[in-house]
């Protein structure tokens, strides 16, 4: 802080020789005037002062008969005196601020915090129909106003706050969480299994267990039986509840082509750009949408000021084109693919199911790549089967 204020005051770097020294330095002390940045020499030593206390320390060094010279100025005011000829600059330094109080009063970034599944676009295209966008002046924005609106409107949102931060408009929402819809099914029915399997593991919550943990089961076999027997040895039928864990194998099989046709990406290429401000597509370029085996890859550009987002982007389209080459796979690129098509699958065909192990078997046949891979793992098999009571 001393240092600023040092810098903004001004300040001067000079030198003192002579043979009293420490009285130009005592009758100094005793005025009021403060040195910094002393460093002595044999006969002298140089230090600093406030500009405006340097006249004063003239005065003092004719009274104790040393020499005192200016090495340097510098802060705030030398700058200043140096460019106080340059009219231009300080204009356009005050014509800078007006203009930042003057976008000030401005929105220049509207923000949506806390969303998951609905969509950044979707509430802010929303809160535009009501004014809520870049340009408009923050006083036309009324928060709570704002807030209702986005809880009318959006029935997944169970609590919205709008916070104006600058020249910003940060919206925080909180989704709803929906309570899982309870369906109490009291019908009778048994558990039966869904696929060939060996028993591992049995959570029976209601019923009678017809087999047993290491036992080995088919497709369609009860393993819980929904008729129990009562205290007085009569039977009676129950709406059976149970998890079945079992061992079984899973087969996922890929087909890859040895002679096939992939598209190769060219060096030719065709841009198209375009300039949003704030909702006003301008565009830089005036080519058409190539025709034609092309794909687009989209870029865009945001600008910022002082960590604030302007309501100013540039897009850009860069249009590659594709041509179809005819490729003869070796075995280990079919191979590469046929295991990255299969690793996509499993996200979808073995949800639920803890995998123990896998093993690949590769085959080539007729242009044909095959692999398939055959997981050991363990599921829950138990499924509900109604009992009919004619």
């Amino acid at each position: 802080m001393l240092r600023l204020v040092r810098f903004l005051l001004g300040y001067v770097t000079f030198s003192v020789n002579g043979k009293f020294l420490e009285r130009f330095i005592n009758l100094s002390a005793v005025r009021g005037i403060s040195l910094f940045n002393i460093e002595r020499g044999e006969n002298s030593f140089s230090c600093s002062s406030l500009a405006t206390e340097y006249r004063a320390l003239v005065g003092i060094a004719k009274i104790t008969r040393v020499e005192i010279e200016v090495k340097e100025e510098s802060g705030l005011p030398v700058i200043l005196r140096k460019y106080r000829k340059r009219y231009g600059l300080f204009l356009g330094i005050i014509i800078f601020f007006f203009i930042q109080i003057f976008l000030s009063f401005f929105v220049w970034d509207v923000s949506v915090l806390g969303n998951k599944s609905i969509s950044e676009e979707e509430v802010l295209r929303l809160v535009e129909n009501i004014g809520v966008k870049n340009g408009v002046l923050k006083r036309y924005i009324d928060p709570n106003m704002v807030e209702n609106y986005i809880l009318d409107e959006i029935p997944g949102i169970s609590w919205a706050s709008v916070n104006l931060i600058g020249s910003k408009v940060q919206i925080e929402i909180k989704e709803k969480v929906e309570a899982p819809e309870i369906v109490k099914d009291e019908s009778p029915c048994n558990i039966k299994a869904n696929s060939d399997a060996q028993i591992v593991r049995l959570e029976v919550y209601k019923g009678n267990p017809e087999v047993k943990i290491g036992d080995a089961v088919t497709k369609g076999q009860i393993l819980v039986n929904g008729v129990l027997e009562n205290a007085f040895g009569e039977s009676e039928i129950c709406h059976a509840e149970a998890k079945i864990f079992a061992k079984l194998k899973k087969v996922i099989r890929e087909e890859i082509d040895i002679d096939c046709i992939d598209e190769i990406k060219t060096n030719k290429k065709v841009k198209r750009s375009s300039l949003k401000f704030f909702t006003r597509n301008v565009p830089l370029t005036l080519v058409p949408v190539p025709k034609g085996n092309f794909k687009c890859e989209f870029r865009s550009r945001d600008f910022y000021l002082f960590g604030t987002r302007l309501p100013l982007k540039i897009s850009s389209e860069v249009w590659y084109k594709y041509d179809k080459k005819r490729t003869w796979l070796g075995k280990e690129e079919a191979k590469k693919r046929a295991d990255a098509n299969i690793r996509r699958r499993e996200n979808l065909e073995l949800e639920g199911v803890q995998v123990l192990k896998y093993e690949d078997c590769e085959k080539l046949s007729n242009d044909k790549f095959v692999l398939t891979r055959i997981y050991e793992c363990i599921k829950n098999i138990a499924e509900k089967d109604p009992i009919v009571i004619s």
